[in-house]
């Protein structure tokens, strides 16, 4: 062979790969088939992300169905003993201050500003617990509340609550 035939069968730069003609039939079915594949996959896509049909209520339990229940609490004092507290000077213990207490009675959903007409220090079953007497609806029934010695704005630590029927004031 002479060099003239040589360089017209290859590309300069020996770039033998480039002479060859287009695409063989093969490639071009694999390459369509190929193609269709991807724009099946994205349709099927689109479709699934637009179906907002409403989905069949199920009958099992599912989480939005489960409610857990506290067991009621009976108070840790008598009722009369709830309304002595307001005879006598309230012990409030850590709730002494303001902020605290305040913040205290607004995370058990009481007016943070709400008048504590009684209070004290106390303790149930060796766990130490503050009683509250608060003003109830009307002025004929007062509130108790037995709550921890942590009660904040962030925990408010409620044991036991109750409502009790305000004693008659003599006339």
């Amino acid at each position: 062979m002479d060099d003239d035939a040589e360089s017209a069968a290859a590309p300069p730069g020996g770039a033998s790969h480039a002479a060859r003609g287009s695409l063989t039939r093969p490639r071009t079915v694999a390459l369509v088939a190929g193609g269709l594949a991807v724009l099946a996959g994205v349709g099927i896509g689109v479709v699934a992300l637009l179906d907002t049909a409403p989905r069949p209520a199920s009958t099992g339990m599912t989480a939005d169905r489960i409610t857990v229940s506290r067991a009621p609490v009976d108070f840790p004092v008598a009722h009369s003993e709830l309304l002595a507290l307001l005879n006598r000077p309230a012990d409030l213990g850590p709730l002494t201050d303001p902020v605290r207490r305040a913040g205290c009675l607004s995370a058990l959903g009481f007016p943070g500003s709400a008048s504590v007409l009684g209070a004290d220090s106390v303790d149930v079953g060796g766990r130490p617990v503050i009683l509250l007497v608060l003003a109830g609806d009307g002025g004929a029934t007062l509130t108790g509340l037995a709550v921890a010695p942590t009660c904040g704005a962030a925990d408010p630590g409620l044991l036991a609550e109750t409502v009790v029927a305000r004693a008659p004031t003599p006339r």
